[in-house]
């Protein structure tokens, strides 16, 4: 991401994830410091539409608890374009 490439972080943040969430478990804070990265990369690599439906997707695993969470701004400003 810092490089400038955020397609290219995508894949790596998904690799970290995986590894994380294996051996340290999907609520731990650096898995969920992961899954923001990667959110985050992901919006910058596809706009902030995939973005916002990688950070619903993960919300809304088995497990997550905080339910599903809308994205407004998201939402908002598709519509306005």
């Amino acid at each position: 991401m810092e490089a400038g490439d955020p397609a290219r972080a995508v894949p790596l943040f998904e690799q970290i994830l995986s590894v994380q969430v294996r051996t340290q478990g999907g609520d731990h804070l650096d898995t969920l410091s992961t899954r923001n990265n990667l959110a985050n990369a992901v919006m910058w690599a596809g706009g902030l539409g995939a973005g916002c439906r990688a950070v619903r997707a993960d919300l809304d695993r088995p497990g997550a608890g905080a339910g599903p969470v809308p994205c407004r701004h998201v939402e908002h400003s598709q519509r306005s374009r």
